[in-house]
């Protein structure tokens, strides 16, 4: 599996704006910024203000850290070794970075010659695309 090449740095919004909000272009924008990881913190500390998943701080020296519930997408669940309890509905969606390949034929001309060959080359992109997540405690491990 690849990793999307689409990090250009950590944006904290329109600097413009001294709040946090957001409109919903405003974050779209700058989501696509973010890595996937950084996407599902930014995503986990909006759920946590909302009392949609729990969390808890922990103080390292003088700094408070919070630690927020595991949140993932179905798929992911499914590949750490948990099932989403049935009826079960997910407690959040919004945009992560998808990545995809794939095998096409393409003609390819050989330098110096007329001559014409079909061969097989992969594809790779990435792209946003909208999850559907669910809170550790809507899973559980897959006997």
């Amino acid at each position: 599996m690849g990793i999307c090449a689409v990090y250009y740095g950590h944006s904290q919004g329109n600097d413009n704006d001294d709040t946090n909000e957001t409109t919903g272009p405003q974050r779209a924008e700058r989501d696509t910024k973010m890595t996937n990881a950084e996407i599902i913190a930014m995503n986990s500390a909006i759920l946590f203000e909302a009392g949609k998943i729990s969390g808890k701080s922990t103080m390292i020296g003088e700094v408070e850290v919070m630690e927020y519930e595991s949140i993932h997408t179905f798929a992911k669940w499914k590949a750490l070794g948990y099932k989403v309890k049935k009826g079960e509905k997910a407690i959040a969606r919004f945009s992560i970075w998808k990545y995809a390949q794939k095998t096409v034929q393409k003609q390819m001309k050989k330098k110096g010659s007329e001559e014409v060959t079909m061969e097989e080359v992969t594809e790779e992109s990435c792209f946003m695309k909208e999850s559907c997540f669910f809170a550790f405690r809507q899973v559980e491990k897959i006997a």
